[in-house]
C-alpha cells in the first residue's frame, strides 16, 4: 500500500508539473502575441506621426508660400504708390518755381510809386 501511494503522489505530482508546464508555454505564446501587437501598434503610431508631419511640413510651406506671394503683391503694389508720389512731389516743386518766379516778378513790377498811397483799393495821388 505504502508503494500505492507514492505512485499515486507521484502520478498527481507529475500530472500537477505537466499542466504547469502547459500553462507556462501558454503564457509565453500569449507573451509574444502581445509583443507582437504592441509591435504592429508601435509600427503603425510611427507611420501615423511621419504622415501628420510630412503633412504638417507641407502644410507650413504652402502657408509660407502663400503669404511671401501676398507680401510680394503688397510690395509692388507699394513701389506703384511711392512712385506716384514721387512723381506728384516733383510736379508740386514744379508748380512751386513757377509760383515762385511768378511772385516775385509780380512783386517788383507791382510796386506801389512813391507818390501813389493806395486806400481801400482806390488809388490817390499825392
Amino acid at each position: 500500500m505504502v508503494t500505492r501511494r507514492r505512485t499515486k503522489k507521484a502520478s498527481r505530482s507529475r500530472d500537477l508539473l505537466l499542466a504547469l508546464e502547459d500553462r507556462v508555454v501558454t503564457l509565453e505564446e500569449s507573451m509574444e502575441n502581445v509583443k507582437e501587437r504592441i509591435k504592429d501598434v508601435n509600427d503603425r503610431l510611427n507611420d501615423g506621426l511621419q504622415t501628420m508631419q510630412e503633412q504638417l511640413i507641407k502644410f507650413v510651406w504652402d502657408t509660407i508660400g502663400s503669404s511671401e506671394n501676398k507680401l510680394a503683391g503688397k510690395d509692388d503694389a507699394l513701389k506703384a504708390i511711392v512712385t506716384a508720389l514721387k512723381e506728384e512731389i516733383d510736379e508740386l516743386k514744379g508748380e512751386l518755381k513757377i509760383f515762385k518766379v511768378a511772385i516775385g516778378n509780380g512783386m517788383l513790377t507791382s510796386k506801389p510809386k512813391s507818390n501813389d498811397v493806395r486806400h481801400g483799393g482806390i488809388e490817390i495821388g499825392v
